[in-house]
C-alpha cells in the first residue's frame, strides 16, 4: 500500500506517500530526508540521507568556430557558436564598439550564430560575446576582428613553413616562415599567434617551439602598422619518443571524505636507473598538470591525495630516470562531479526550479534504497582505453 511508505523533509516536513515520488522546489539548504516504512502490523523502519539543494552555479560551455575573423571592411558576416547548460541559455549577444548584437538562436543543436556588418574603417577590433543561463551565470568569449581594406586581396602573400598538417616532436624548433610579392618591405611586417599558445613573434622568418597539441597558427601582414591581411595552417606537436616503459596498471580507490589512493604496478628491469616516481593533477587533459608528489622508493607504488568533490580532474603518474628523462604519463581521468556513498545512494544536485525525483529502489527486511537523480543527469561508468588510462564514458 503506498501510504505505508512516507517521505519528510528537516526543512520542509512532509513530503508525501508512495514508492515514487516527485518533489518540485525544496527549500535551499542541506536536508535530512527521512523514509519511514509501516508494515500491516504498525511496526515501522526508517533510514535517511543528507541532501543538499542550491542555486545553478556553473557557467554555460561556449565553442566558438573562430577565435579570429578576417573580413573586408563593410563586409556582411558570419560567426557562429555552440554553446550548452544543463538548464538551457537565456540570453546571447555581442558588443562590439559599445553595440549591442543579439545571436540568432537557431534552435538546433544548441548553435547560435552572430551576424554583423563590419566596421568600414580597417584595424583589429574586439568582439565580446556572452552567453547567460536562466541562473544568470555568463560566459564571455573574446573575438578578434582583423578588418582589411579591399586593396589588401591584391597582396600575395604566403605561408612557407609550416605546412598545413605538419607535425612536430615537443622539444622540436619550428621555422616560421612567410613572404610577402610586391610589397615595400621596409613598411611591412608579419605577427605569428597560436590558437592555443597566444602571441607567438614577430618576423617574416622565426624558430619557435609550440606546446603539445593541436594549433591553429595565423600570421597577420601589416603595412605602415595597418592590418592588411592574414593566412593560417594548422600543426600539431606530438610528445617526444622515448623508449622508457610506461607504468602499468595505474588505478584510483576512494578512502573517505576527500581522500583517494592512487596505486600502480612497480617498474621492473630497471632498478639501476630509476630516479623517482611523479604524480600530477590536471582540471584538464589539454593543460598543463601540477606535479603533487615525488616518490624515490621504487617499490612504493602507492599514493594518497585530497581532491574535491564536484570535480573532474586528471590523474597522471610517471618515473624519470637518473638522466632526468621522464616516461610518459599513464593517466586517469576521475569524474567525482557527482556524489556517492556505500554503493546504495548516489546524490546528484539539482537546481531548485526543477523537480527532484526521489525513487523507492526496493523494500527488504524493511530497510529502502534510496536513489536521488535529477532528470538531466545520468550515470558514468569507466572504461580502459587503448593507453592503459581510464576514462569516463557518459
Amino acid at each position: 500500500d503506498g501510504n505505508q511508505v512516507r517521505w519528510y523533509s528537516s526543512l520542509d516536513g512532509f513530503l508525501g506517500y508512495g514508492k515514487y515520488l516527485s518533489v518540485n522546489n525544496l527549500s535551499l539548504g542541506e536536508h535530512i530526508i527521512t523514509l519511514t516504512v509501516i508494515d500491516s502490523r504498525g511496526n515501522s523502519s526508517n533510514t535517511t540521507v543528507s541532501v543538499r539543494v542550491g542555486k545553478d552555479y556553473l557557467p554555460p560551455t561556449v565553442v566558438s568556430s573562430e577565435k579570429i575573423k578576417v573580413v573586408t571592411a563593410g563586409s556582411f558576416f558570419n560567426i557562429t557558436f555552440e554553446a550548452e547548460d544543463d538548464y538551457g541559455i537565456s540570453l546571447a549577444y555581442a558588443i562590439l564598439d559599445n553595440e549591442t548584437y543579439y545571436l540568432y538562436d537557431t534552435l538546433m543543436n544548441n548553435i547560435f550564430v552572430l551576424r554583423m556588418t563590419a566596421p568600414f574603417e580597417p584595424g583589429e577590433y574586439k568582439i565580446d560575446v556572452f552567453f547567460e543561463d536562466h541562473a544568470e551565470n555568463t560566459e564571455e568569449q573574446d573575438i578578434i576582428l582583423m578588418v582589411t581594406n579591399s586593396a589588401s586581396s591584391g597582396f600575395d602573400f604566403v605561408i612557407l613553413t609550416p605546412r598545413n598538417g605538419d607535425r612536430y616532436n615537443q622539444n622540436e624548433s619550428i621555422i616560421f616562415r612567410c613572404e610577402v610579392f610586391d610589397v615595400d618591405d621596409n613598411n611591412t611586417k608579419a605577427e605569428w599567434y597560436s590558437d592555443k599558445d597566444g602571441y607567438i613573434g614577430e618576423g617574416f622568418q622565426i624558430a619557435k617551439n609550440l606546446s603539445m597539441g593541436q594549433h591553429n597558427i595565423s600570421v597577420k601582414l601589416y603595412v605602415d602598422d595597418v592590418f592588411v591581411t592574414s593566412r593560417d595552417v594548422n600543426v600539431c606537436v606530438i610528445r617526444a619518443e622515448t623508449s622508457m616503459p610506461k607504468i602499468q596498471g595505474l588505478k584510483i580507490e576512494f578512502v573517505e571524505n576527500n581522500s583517494y589512493i592512487l596505486s600502480w604496478t612497480p617498474i621492473t628491469e630497471v632498478d639501476d636507473s630509476f630516479a623517482k616516481y611523479c604524480i600530477y593533477v590536471s582540471n584538464s587533459e589539454q593543460s598543463i598538470s601540477t606535479l603533487i608528489g615525488n616518490i624515490s622508493d621504487i617499490n612504493q607504488t602507492t599514493y594518497q591525495l585530497e581532491l574535491e568533490p564536484k570535480c573532474r580532474y586528471w590523474v597522471s603518474v610517471t618515473w624519470t630516470n637518473c638522466g632526468g628523462v621522464e616516461s610518459y604519463p599513464s593517466m586517469l581521468e576521475v569524474d567525482i562531479s557527482k556524489s556517492s556513498s556505500g554503493g546504495m545512494l548516489v546524490l546528484f544536485l539539482t537546481n531548485e526550479r526543477f523537480g527532484l525525483i526521489i525513487m523507492l529502489a526496493g523494500i527488504i527486511a524493511f530497510t529502502a534504497t534510496v536513489v536521488f537523480f535529477s532528470h538531466r543527469r545520468r550515470n558514468k561508468a569507466t572504461k580502459q582505453r587503448d593507453d592503459g588510462a581510464k576514462e569516463v564514458k557518459k
